[in-house]
């Protein structure tokens, strides 16, 4: 298994060195680079073949907290882990361990990274390990292996819904790699071309209400009746793909809208 050298303590993705590399799309299509060649590695403590179980859960618990205390923060990444060099284990091998990395921050008392920019850098960091593991660009198979392997929190879904797809993180990656795009645009929630929240005109959105007769779709409950407030709601959400077209949108009242989320029925 291999450690990771020492790397800046931040949770922010480190800036790599522009590598001469093909266009985004020519890099993808002919699979010829991979930008992991600036990612260094130290093999010289290399741990034993068992795969982290030969270390205790409590030396592990502990080596987290050792880790935050360094680090001057109850919140610690993976990245800020793995480049610790008094670690007893990667961050792998603790996600396999404890079923998951953020269960082994937790019961160690520590704060977990639940805003979406900190879920973003973990995403793209597993991604870059994929890529490495299986030394090409990583497709939808071998990245479902691959989260599956480390027991990780996220899904297949979840980068398709947040980054747009593998293909598009991974054309995004060599063009934060070439300094075309900063870290915040690789790491920005990706949103279709055209489907947005204020494309929904006051025309279609009165004709939304007409349709569904002025009543809560979800509820039933209605203005005129109930005097509750209704709103437009996306049934297949923005985020996930979803258009502002006629046939996307529902009333809802305020209190089902709020309830439901991002969630599609």
């Amino acid at each position: 298994m291999r450690t990771r050298s020492a790397k800046p303590e931040s949770g922010h993705l480190q800036s790599r060195e522009p590598t001469p590399m093909p266009n985004g799309t020519e890099a993808i299509a002919t699979r010829s680079q991979s930008l992991l060649k600036a990612r260094t590695y130290d093999f010289s403590g290399m741990l034993s073949p068992k795969k982290g179980f030969d270390v205790s859960r409590k030396e592990i618990l502990n080596s987290l907290r050792d880790c935050a205390k360094m680090i001057g923060s109850r919140r610690i990444t993976i990245k800020q882990y793995d480049a610790w060099p008094h670690r007893v284990l990667s961050s792998h091998q603790i996600a396999v361990r404890f079923s998951g990395w953020d269960v082994a921050l937790k019961e160690a008392g520590l704060e977990v990274r639940a805003t979406s920019t900190g879920n973003a850098v973990e995403m793209v960091e597993i991604f870059l390990d994929c890529w490495e593991d299986y030394n090409d660009v990583p497709t939808v198979k071998n990245l479902s292996n691959h989260l599956k392997k480390i027991n990780s929190k996220f899904s297949i879904s979840m980068y398709t819904r947040y980054f747009g797809g593998v293909r598009r993180l991974a054309i995004q990656i060599v063009k934060y790699n070439k300094g075309e795009i900063s870290e915040n645009q690789l790491l920005d929630k990706y949103f279709r071309k055209g489907a947005n929240r204020g494309s929904i005109s006051a025309k279609l959105r009165y004709m939304v209400f007409v349709r569904d007769q002025f009543t809560c779709v979800s509820c039933g409950r209605s203005v005129n009746r109930d005097g509750v407030r209704l709103e437009i709601d996306h049934k297949v959400p923005v985020s996930t793909g979803g258009t502002s077209e006629f046939s996307n949108l529902q009333t809802l009242c305020i209190d089902c809208n709020r309830g439901k989320g991002d969630a599609a029925p």
